[in-house]
């Protein structure tokens, strides 16, 4: 089973090959010119809010996850 970051990479893939080429079948990663991907003018496909390769909707756990380890990351900064 595909991990989220490979499922990821692949919608990515996918977005570059529909945004304007065949660099994805030439073996060039990451794309040449992401902004590509990024002037993409179709709201309605599936993709659309994952063409940049990150995941929207963050669980509420993982956000969590990240603003402790922001505040540790900080006061270690501060030396306390």
């Amino acid at each position: 089973m595909a991990t989220k970051k490979e499922l990821l990479n692949l919608i990515r893939a996918n977005c570059s090959e529909c945004m304007g080429g065949p660099r994805v079948h030439k073996g060039v990663w990451p794309v040449i010119n992401p902004s590509d991907i990024e002037t993409c003018s179709a709201p309605l496909c599936a993709f659309f809010k994952y063409r940049q390769g990150n995941d929207p909707n963050k669980s509420p756990a993982r956000v969590r996850a990240g603003k402790r380890l922001a505040s540790v990351q900080a006061l270690s900064a501060r030396g306390g």
